[in-house]
């Protein structure tokens, strides 16, 4: 199990100009925490709209890898998500779904699947083939440069530790997430 902030700064550390969605709460907090940008997209609520809404951006904008980043709870609430993104299979667009077992935003219950529901093995059986799970820090490095840089669509299940003391969201009002989301967009992307 990888602590929670080493996780969002691993993931942070690879990010350049892809655009991201996360779900709401700690999700929001934690990536914000490790690096606000322009390109992230803070979502408020309700639970589960991260993958749907990543994946209209990576339609919308085939030419930019888009990440979107979900709790295992809401993901749990998005499977339906799930099947629109494996029929779909975009090409630029990776799903992390940030696994710690509790619903963090609800008050840190223990989620429903509480480690029994094997994300990875759902999302293949979906159609998504490229998908993996990690649980150490060396083996999330790894294989959030290889996913990122893949061009298929791709699903990484990480299992992090539960937040600890309170976590604030991002400062921004919706609005302003919105607006400095939408300057990023008519951004092009840079080119190695």
């Amino acid at each position: 199990m990888i602590e929670r902030d080493q996780a969002y700064g691993t993931i942070a550390e690879y990010l350049t100009d892809q655009l991201i969605v996360t779900g709401i709460g700690s999700q929001a907090a934690s990536l914000f925490k490790a690096k606000d940008r322009p390109e992230n997209l803070y979502l408020r609520g309700p639970m589960g709209l991260a993958p749907a809404v990543g994946l209209g951006v990576a339609l919308a904008h085939p030419e930019r890898k888009v990440i979107a980043i979900e709790g295992d709870g809401s993901l749990l609430m998005a499977l339906s998500s799930l099947a629109a993104v494996a029929h779909n299979r975009p090409k630029n667009f990776v799903l992390i779904c940030m696994d710690n077992g509790t619903y963090e935003a609800g008050g840190k219950g223990t989620t429903i699947n509480a480690g029994g529901t094997d994300f990875v093995k759902t999302v293949q059986g979906l159609g998504i083939t490229l998908a993996e799970s990690v649980e150490d820090l060396e083996a999330l490095k790894q294989a959030t440069k290889r996913l990122l840089d893949s061009q298929e669509c791709a699903f990484l299940h990480v299992r992090i530790g539960a937040r600890k003391g309170p976590f604030s969201p991002p400062k921004l009002r919706p609005y302003e997430m919105k607006q400095q989301f939408l300057s990023a967009l008519r951004k092009a992307p840079s080119r190695p």
